[in-house]
C-alpha cells in the first residue's frame, strides 16, 4: 500500500509539473509586449530571437571594423550581462530572447525601457543576476505605483534599475518615471497594442530571427512636420552587409 501511494504521489508530482508548464509555456505565448509599450514612445525595436542575432553578428566578415555598432544604454547592458551569466546554459531562453526596447523623449541613452518575455526559471536567472550587481549587502527597494509593485535594484556608479514583473513578462528602465508611465499605459489601455496608427504597421512576422525598428515620421517628409506616423524598418544581416 505505502509502495502505491508514493508512487501515485510521484504521478500526481509529475503531472501538475508538466501542467504548470504547459500553462506558462501558453501564458508566454499570448504575452503582447506591445500592450505594455505607452504610446508616447518615439521608437521601439523588436526581435523575436536577440540571442542568435548577436551570436550572428559576432561572425559576420565586418564586426571587428565595426566595433562602434551597438546599442548604448540599458539595452546593451542587459544584453551583454546576461549573455555572459546565462553563457554556461546557451544563452537565454526561448521566451526571453524574444524581446522589446522602447525609445523616450528626450532621447538619451537613459531613456529606454526593456521588455522580456518570461519563462518559468527566468525570473530567477535575472534576480540572480541582478543581485550580483547590488553593491554591499543592499536589498532593493520595493514600490507601489497603482497597486502594482516596482523593485528599485542600486546599482555601481550610483544609478539604479527599476524592474516591475508579473506572469509571463518583466519590464526593466533606469528611470522609475519610465516604469510608471509603462503601468499607466497596460492599466488605461493607452499602450500601442490602442494606437490605431501603430497598428496599422503591426503586422505578425512570417520570418524567423528578425529584428525591426518602429520609429514615427512625418506623414510627408519637409512638409507636414506637425503631422506623424509610424514606420517600420527591417534590418537584415549576411557576411557582407548590413
Amino acid at each position: 500500500m505505502g509502495t502505491i501511494v508514493s508512487v501515485l504521489l510521484f504521478c500526481l508530482a509529475v503531472g501538475y509539473y508538466a501542467f504548470m508548464r504547459l500553462d506558462m509555456t501558453e501564458h508566454n505565448r499570448d504575452v503582447n509586449l506591445f500592450s505594455l509599450v505607452p504610446s508616447s514612445s518615439i521608437s521601439v525595436l523588436e526581435s523575436d530571437n536577440i540571442n542568435s542575432l548577436f551570436q550572428e553578428y559576432a561572425t559576420l566578415n565586418y564586426s571587428r571594423e565595426l566595433d562602434e555598432f551597438q546599442f548604448s544604454g540599458l539595452f546593451n547592458f542587459l544584453i551583454s550581462e546576461l549573455n555572459e551569466y546565462t553563457s554556461e546554459i546557451h544563452g537565454l531562453s526561448t521566451q526571453m530572447s524574444r524581446l522589446v526596447v522602447s525609445f523616450h523623449n528626450p532621447g538619451t541613452v537613459r531613456d529606454q525601457v526593456v521588455y522580456f518575455r518570461m519563462g518559468m526559471t527566468d525570473d530567477q536567472m535575472l534576480f540572480d543576476m541582478l543581485q550580483e550587481y547590488i553593491p554591499g549587502n543592499f536589498l532593493p527597494k520595493e514600490d507601489v505605483y497603482r497597486g502594482k509593485k516596482i523593485l528599485v535594484y542600486p546599482l555601481s556608479h550610483d544609478d539604479f534599475l527599476a524592474v516591475y514583473t508579473e506572469k509571463g513578462f518583466v519590464v526593466l528602465s533606469y528611470q522609475k518615471r519610465l516604469i510608471e508611465e509603462v503601468i499607466d499605459a497596460q492599466l488605461d489601455k493607452t499602450s500601442l497594442s490602442d494606437d490605431a496608427s501603430f497598428a496599422n504597421i503591426l503586422n505578425k512576422k512570417k520570418t524567423k530571427d528578425f529584428l525591426t525598428l518602429y520609429t514615427r515620421t512625418a506623414s510627408m517628409p519637409f512638409l507636414d512636420v506637425e503631422s506623424e506616423s509610424w514606420s517600420e524598418y527591417n534590418f537584415h544581416m549576411n557576411s557582407d552587409v548590413i
